[in-house]
């Protein structure tokens, strides 16, 4: 019988703890903070645009848009969060553009939109 606690309680702990993680923003956490969101051009020659994603919901969303925006040349950050439901990619003007970035994250299957847009 006392092994048979052991491995409920065991099953217990695991299931609170997955439950309470699962509540946490990771991304906030792993990344520290979340970059200014602006559209504005950068000291450096890039742009840096703030992309609307309807749809996100969890750290693992994330990926498939980062993931489609890393194809893009021009593309030099990536920053997404399922927390504020956003995209902000700094890039360089004379190889891509905003409307470009937007399409490929549709292409995921999330819908993206540009600020006042």
């Amino acid at each position: 019988m006392g092994g048979r606690r052991s491995a409920i309680l065991t099953l217990l702990i695991t299931t609170a703890l997955v439950i309470g993680f699962a509540g946490l923003n990771i991304s906030r956490y792993v990344f520290g903070s979340v970059p200014p969101a602006a559209e504005r051009q950068l000291p450096n020659g890039l742009s840096r645009t703030v992309i609307s994603v309807d749809g996100l919901r969890c750290v693992a969303c994330e990926i498939p848009v980062r993931h489609a925006l890393r194809r893009i040349e021009g593309v030099k950050a990536i920053y997404v969060s399922a927390a504020t439901k956003t995209a902000t990619v700094e890039y360089e003007p004379a190889k891509t553009d905003p409307e470009q970035l937007v399409a490929a994250i549709n292409s995921t299957g999330y819908r993206a939109a540009l600020p006042n847009k």
